[in-house]
């Protein structure tokens, strides 16, 4: 199932709904959830950052899509993480969806998933597919801040579940993606991180409180 979905939680699909991001013709998460099954949308100029760099096109950017040029050597994770971090990095002053990220570390894992695929051998559910995580759960390594200045140095020592679970199917993690502080919230704004803009309309919030999850899907800094 975790190759057919990244979405951790209902909140997500309700960010992505409720802003406007993402068109859901759905009114409830279980509705919801064969459309993202076929098209866990991406921001058609994610699409385009990928056709720049020579690689073949991937449509929307489904992750269905994505795995299947791994599997048939027209897409590496090195490449699709590298037209990723550009895509953050374009973008992270004006949207501030993400607010921790490690780049180098989730590259050499790219490196390592792309040489499984490479060599035939074995390759997890999500293998060398970039997510961020919502900066509520726990990941090894790196700062859970609530969206909080108070937990601004609380680094995790484990994984949570769903984390773990991700990483175990292959899943590489980019970065944390910004929240509401302690969640309490639908805008998607904290004292610790500032607020998370809507990149479609800007007298719109992104909703919340995964509003950094949803503008991180929709304008291609992850694919979940």
């Amino acid at each position: 199932r975790y190759g057919e979905i990244l979405l951790s939680d209902p909140l997500h699909v309700d960010a992505l709904h409720l802003s406007g991001l993402v068109r859901i013709h759905a009114g409830s998460f279980p509705r919801a959830l064969p459309l993202l099954r076929r098209t866990l949308v991406l921001d058609p100029s994610f699409a385009e950052a990928v056709n720049h760099t020579g690689l073949a096109a991937m449509r929307v950017g489904r992750v269905p899509e994505a795995l299947r040029l791994f599997k048939a050597k027209k897409l590496s994770p090195v490449e699709l993480m590298e037209a990723t971090i550009r895509r953050a990095e374009a973008t992270k002053k004006k949207i501030n969806a993400l607010t921790f990220t490690h780049f180098d570390e989730a590259m050499d894992l790219a490196k390592k998933a792309e040489a499984k695929y490479a060599k035939g051998r074995k390759t997890g559910a999500l293998e060398g597919l970039p997510i961020g995580i919502k900066d509520l759960e726990d990941a090894e390594g790196l700062l859970t801040t609530f969206g909080s200045p108070i937990f601004r140095d609380n680094v995790a020592a484990v994984d949570e579940g769903i984390v773990a679970s991700c990483k175990q199917a292959g899943a590489i993690v980019l970065g944390k993606t910004n929240t509401d502080e302690f969640a309490m919230g639908s805008s998607t704004e904290n004292s610790a991180y500032g607020v998370t803009h809507n990149p479609w309309a800007e007298d719109r919030v992104p909703g919340g409180s995964s509003g950094g999850s949803a503008v991180a899907v929709a304008t291609g800094m992850s694919l979940g």
